[in-house]
């Protein structure tokens, strides 16, 4: 992959001002794009996509059948390349750039959801899945948590801004030599010998009760339709009861979400730091998180993840939920940073490895759920580097 200089005017640019100044159809979809990067995909309108094309109401429906087909237009136009973009781990500097990497970011985190938007976006991750696993095992990782990272950074960062800071990391990443398997002693074996057993964090083995009957009903529409389409009708008719019967337990929409969150959250912590402290990690703790990763893709999981990545997508537009979910993730990485801490580790590296778990989670998770096997990745080729590079010398290979 090449890499542009900071001065260069790069093929998003020229790709986006293409876009801008040509035909109507063509300047609908930068205006798309633009109008996205400064709401979202679940909130744009059409309206606003005409004013900013500057074409009439007629002009647009000519073209396109509504915004979600627009859109997938846009990640036509522009998907591959933006795929192709993270690939050389720069931070996005233009005007340009910043629009479609948040553009391209909102449609991915759709496409599971928005059947035209899936047709057009999982063809172009296959192709890339395969490209890179004809690059060997080790190349694959480092490319896959390229991406990871970066998406995980861009849906993060209205919650934790601070996790822009991973893109000074990325070259750890970008340096990993071609004979790391050899140097840090990596076998073929995968991390995990058999599949984990983990639940939904929203089983209860408590009664049923009408709190745990609505948050449920919450998680589930909102893993499947997003937190757009969560009205509270909505959540209770899917729990089978009245709006009456939820209003006296959560004051709106927003606190019954953020309550099945705090929820879910709270268990998944505990049972991964339980995991961690049963695995073999062999030569370094690396390979705990190695597993960990492998364990968060499991199927048992998928409607947190969904919940999880839906909630991220909705903080960019809800700074109320941006503002809870912070608070949540600063509870969460005060005791990720008291375990991390107990392995002497250096402080400048444990806050590097609370952001890295942070972005990696939601990022290889969203690319996961989208079909490509995450699971397959030998996630220690990254970590162990990682661990190298910035605690040297701390573990033996």
């Amino acid at each position: 992959m090449t890499t542009a200089s900071p001065n260069e005017v790069t093929s998003i640019d020229l790709a986006l001002s293409r876009l801008a100044a040509g035909s109507s159809r063509e300047r609908l979809l930068a205006a798309a794009i633009q109008c996205t990067a400064a709401s979202s995909a679940d909130h744009v309108t059409a309206a606003e996509i005409i004013k900013a094309a500057g074409v009439s109401r007629p002009t647009l429906y000519s073209y396109f059948d509504d915004v979600s087909s627009v859109l997938a237009e846009a990640w036509v136009e522009l998907g591959r390349p933006w795929l192709t973009s993270l690939l050389d781990g720069l931070r996005p500097s233009t005007p340009a750039e910043l629009q479609v990497h948040a553009t391209m970011t909102e449609i991915l985190s759709i496409a599971l959801r928005v059947p035209e938007v899936h047709e057009v976006v999982i063809p172009d991750l296959q192709s890339l899945w395969t490209e890179l696993q004809a690059l060997g095992k080790a190349k694959t990782a480092q490319m896959i948590w390229l991406m990871g990272i970066q998406i995980g950074m861009q849906l993060s960062a209205p919650i934790i801004p601070e996790i822009l800071n991973l893109y000074a990391a990325l070259p750890i990443i970008q340096s990993i030599p071609e004979d790391v398997e050899k140097r840090l002693n990596i076998g073929n074996a995968p991390v995990l010998a058999t599949p984990i057993d983990v639940k939904s964090p929203y089983e209860s083995t408590s009664s049923d009760d009408l709190n745990t009957a609505l948050i449920r009903a919450s998680v589930r529409v909102v893993s499947n339709s997003g937190v757009a389409a969560a009205s509270l009708t909505r959540i209770c008719r899917a729990a089978r009861v009245t709006t009456g019967a939820a209003k006296p337990r959560f004051k709106d929409t927003n606190d019954l979400l953020l309550q099945g969150f705090d929820f879910a959250i709270q268990k998944v912590v505990e049972e991964n730091l339980a995991e961690y402290d049963s695995v073999d990690m062999q030569n370094s703790p690396w390979d705990g998180y190695a597993q960990l990763v492998n364990t968060s893709l499991s199927e048992s999981r998928l409607t947190w993840r969904r919940y999880r990545q839906e909630l991220h997508l909705a903080a960019h537009v809800n700074p109320a939920l941006a503002a809870h979910l912070a608070e949540s993730f600063d509870r969460i990485n005060a005791a990720l940073r008291e375990s991390l801490i107990a392995l002497n580790l250096e402080t400048p590296g444990v806050e590097a490895s609370i952001q890295l778990n942070q972005s990696s989670t939601i990022g290889l998770s969203l690319l996961h759920d989208l079909g490509l096997p995450i699971e397959t990745v030998d996630h220690r080729v990254t970590l162990r580097w990682i661990g190298e590079v910035l605690f040297p010398g701390l573990y033996k290979y």
